[in-house]
């Protein structure tokens, strides 16, 4: 999952920072209400964007614990296969790759690698059972 995109927002709490800096400066002898009124909407942009980088923190935990649960759920359905001798079966070998290829190198669609996971579990299925059973 890619990171959120940056906005113009850092350049505009820069030039909000030295506004108020200055603003600060007792030269004009003048920093009462307006100078509270930036001081505001300063505040409130910062709560917004801390509330949505707590949002983009969440959503990149869910994707993680659901990427670690793949890749576990990958490593458990080769384990199966390997207690029965069959973790080199030809039929296994080329889907456990494209799932663990999905799953361990660089960013992929979620979807993507949970189908891949899937289809090696149908393998796994019919390979550890008999009659192709869970």
């Amino acid at each position: 999952m890619d990171p959120p995109v940056a906005t113009g927002y850092a350049a505009r709490a820069a030039l909000w920072t030295v506004q108020l800096s200055n603003e600060l400066r007792p030269l004009s002898g003048r920093s009462g209400p307006r100078f509270l009124e930036k001081l505001s909407y300063a505040e409130q942009a910062v709560d917004t964007y801390l509330l949505r980088a707590e949002r983009a923190e969440g959503e990149l935990r869910g994707v993680l614990d659901e990427h670690l649960r793949l890749r576990g759920l990958l490593r458990d359905h080769l384990a199966r296969l390997a207690r029965r001798g069959l973790a080199e079966h030809p039929d296994a070998v080329g889907p456990y790759r494209e799932a663990q290829r999905l799953l361990m190198t660089g960013p992929c669609p979620l979807a993507d690698a949970e189908r891949a996971v899937e289809a090696f579990a149908r393998v796994v299925r019919r390979l550890a059972e008999p009659d192709g059973a869970a």
